[in-house]
C-alpha cells in the first residue's frame, strides 16, 4: 500500500460500479465539498446526541427525585390511613361496649 495508484484502485473497487462511474465524472472540488459537509453533519449529529444524553440524565435524576418524594408521601398517607382505621375500629369497639353496657343497665 505504498503506491498511491494501488491505494486508489483498492478503495475504488470497494464501491459498486455505478458509484465508481458517478464519482469518476465528478469534479474533485465537489467531492471534497461533499466530504466536508458529511463531516460537519456527522459532528453536528454527534453533538446533538450528546446534548440529548445529558438532558436524559438530568430528566432521569428529576424522575428519581420525584419517585422518592412520591414514595415518602405515599408512606405518610398510608400511616394516616392506618391511624384513621385504628381510630374507627377503636370507636366501633367503644360503641359496642357502650351498647352492651346500656343493654346491661336496661336489664338491671
Amino acid at each position: 500500500m505504498d503506491d498511491v495508484n494501488n491505494c486508489h484502485e483498492f478503495f475504488a473497487m470497494s464501491l459498486p460500479p455505478a458509484e465508481r462511474m458517478f464519482q469518476k465524472n465528478r469534479n474533485r472540488f465537489s467531492l471534497l465539498d461533499d466530504h466536508v459537509r458529511a463531516g460537519v453533519n456527522f459532528f453536528a449529529t454527534s453533538q446533538e446526541i450528546l446534548r440529548e444524553w445529558r438532558s436524559m440524565g438530568e430528566e432521569t435524576l428529576e424522575f428519581e427525585e420525584s419517585k422518592k418524594a412520591f414514595a415518602e408521601e405515599r408512606e405518610k398517607f398510608n400511616a394516616e390511613k392506618k391511624g384513621l382505621q385504628w381510630r374507627v375500629a377503636e370507636a366501633e369497639r367503644k360503641l359496642e361496649e357502650q351498647k352492651q353496657l346500656n343493654e346491661q343497665r336496661q336489664k338491671d
